[in-house]
């Protein structure tokens, strides 16, 4: 199997760090929607080559009853340098996690992030506050376990990584995905977690994959 590695060095109050590598029959669902209430959060990612993305992530409380996303009518954004130019249809919907995510080139700017959405007469917002930059520490990427390229024979395969050099708590979220890119596995954010060994069989014989952990300062409104 085949196992990409990078180090990415994150960037923000809410950090993130990565390693590599309804159907309602004849009923109208519109009708049924009464209430809806959001959470919304604003992150700087720093990339391996020195870039930045803002990345977005807009999560749909279970109250709202219609059917997602499509009646989602839209999504607006207002950051500190006023409304972003961006519609509900540069989102990315995630339906195991009723989120809307979109990332953009450029790091966010400092100041506080306001979501709205609006599904037919009722609409909600939230708002999330880019307070401060702060830097974490280059990983050591020699530690990470598996390595690149690295052909595993067990059925229930264990990943590892080191610490990040950075003030606790932090928290970590493994991820690994096909060479399509299509999500295989992915844990929530635990806190201090440096290993995992997967359930048996999840990984198909011959087949290669890309594994990565996200750590963060605070989960807090991360999908």
């Amino acid at each position: 199997m085949h196992f990409q590695k990078s180090a990415d060095l994150i960037v923000a109050l809410l950090v993130v760090l990565c390693l590599g590598i309804s159907i309602w029959g004849c009923v109208d669902s519109q009708a049924l929607v009464d209430d809806i209430s959001i959470q919304g959060s604003v992150n700087h990612l720093h990339e391996p080559d020195n870039s930045s993305n803002t990345e977005i992530n807009i999560l749909i409380e279970k109250n709202f009853k219609g059917d997602l996303p499509d009646d989602i009518d839209s999504i607006t954004v207002i950051g500190p340098q006023g409304k972003m130019s961006i519609s509900k249809n540069d989102f990315i919907y995630y339906p195991q996690f009723r989120a809307f995510w979109i990332s953009m080139p450029g790091a966010p700017s400092i100041g506080t992030y306001t979501f709205t959405v609006t599904s037919g007469n009722v609409s909600a917002s939230a708002t999330d506050t880019q307070a401060v930059l702060r830097k974490i520490p280059t990983p050591n990427t020699n530690t990470l376990s598996a390595a690149d390229r690295k052909i595993l024979t067990c059925i229930t395969p264990a990943f590892s990584w080191s610490a990040v050099a950075a003030e606790p708590p932090i928290y970590y979220r493994f991820e690994i995905n096909d060479m399509q890119n299509n999500r295989v596995y992915a844990t929530s954010y635990i806190e201090d977690m440096l290993s995992i060994r997967l359930p048996p069989n999840l990984l198909k014989v011959g087949q290669n994959y890309r594994w990565r952990v996200r750590a963060v300062e605070e989960p807090t409104g991360l999908r």
